[in-house]
């Protein structure tokens, strides 16, 4: 009876060992702008380098700070990105320790617009209830 329970004793011993080895760490860091103020709700992912994958997301605090938890040993990317600010990207290993990051600086994005021009059409004919306007200036008459 006991070379039937060997191999599932063995499987479930080989299982806890593996699960008891794979410690998860922190990877933080803060965000602010070029003037050293904290970017609040920016956002933050941890991407994986193999294949740029989603690992772990989240966003900043009041005081520009983030924290991911749970993360494996590896090699990821730190992306941040914020409305009006370029993106940001920072390698990060986590070997065997939790990571703090040195500050992310975000550069604020400048995008050269173009010039706008407003093209207006009068309105010939306007119809108000019983009355009905015209704009004289939409016809061509001659002159005198």
């Amino acid at each position: 009876m006991l070379k039937f329970l060997r191999k599932p004793l063995m499987a479930f011993a080989l299982l806890i060992f593996t699960v008891a080895g794979a410690k998860a760490y922190t990877v933080s860091g803060t965000v602010t702008d070029s003037i050293g103020e904290p970017m609040i709700e920016a956002t933050v992912r941890l991407l994986s380098v193999k294949d740029s994958s989603f690992v772990k997301g989240g966003t900043t605090n009041i005081d520009g700070r983030f924290s991911l938890s749970g993360i494996n040993r590896g090699n990821y990317i730190v992306q941040t990105s914020y409305i009006g600010y370029d993106p940001s990207n920072t390698d990060v290993n986590v070997a065997s320790s939790n990571v703090r990051l040195k500050p992310i600086v975000l550069k604020e994005s400048s995008i050269m617009l173009k010039e706008t021009v407003v093209t207006a059409v009068k309105t010939e004919i306007v119809v108000k209830e019983d009355t009905v306007e015209y704009n004289a200036g939409s016809y061509k008459t001659q002159p005198g």
